[in-house]
């Protein structure tokens, strides 16, 4: 099978605990969408979105704290070109018990308050007044 270059280098499958991660996590964080819901988009499927990109996408492939669960639609049109500290808001919404921002901040090879606590608190917040609620009303 060929892949694309993005993902040329990543190993062919994620790590076994994904799928203990992804228990739970059937929706996307973004819009809500679920598996089996309809949908505009075709074929409109669950993917997950490592919040580190480039060359430290490798390492964020195995690592939970960098992961957000995403349809394809908002993967493509949303988390792509998202600023990291929105998609941290959302990792912190959605997922608390595997939101490490200093972990991210390292692994991107910055330093451990490149993106503060403070910035991802405030995305959270323009989250909470356009209307979002996460699953299960966290946070």
């Amino acid at each position: 099978m060929k892949r694309s270059p993005l993902r040329r280098n990543l190993p062919p499958k994620r790590p076994a605990y994904h799928a203990e991660w992804l228990v739970g996590r059937d929706y996307c964080w973004r819009c809500k969408w679920r598996e089996g819901m309809p949908s505009e988009v075709w074929p409109r499927r669950m993917e997950t979105h490592e919040l580190v990109r480039g060359p430290f996408r490798v390492k964020a492939f195995h690592l939970s704290y960098c992961w957000i669960r995403t349809c394809n639609e908002c993967h493509a049109k949303h988390f792509a070109s998202m600023p990291l500290a929105r998609q941290l808001a959302y990792k912190r919404l959605n997922d608390r018990e595997h939101y490490d921002r200093r972990a991210v901040n390292l692994l991107r090879r910055r330093s451990p308050g490149a993106i503060t606590e403070v910035e991802v608190l405030v995305e959270v917040r323009k989250l909470k007044l356009a209307g979002y609620v996460p699953e299960g009303g966290a946070e």
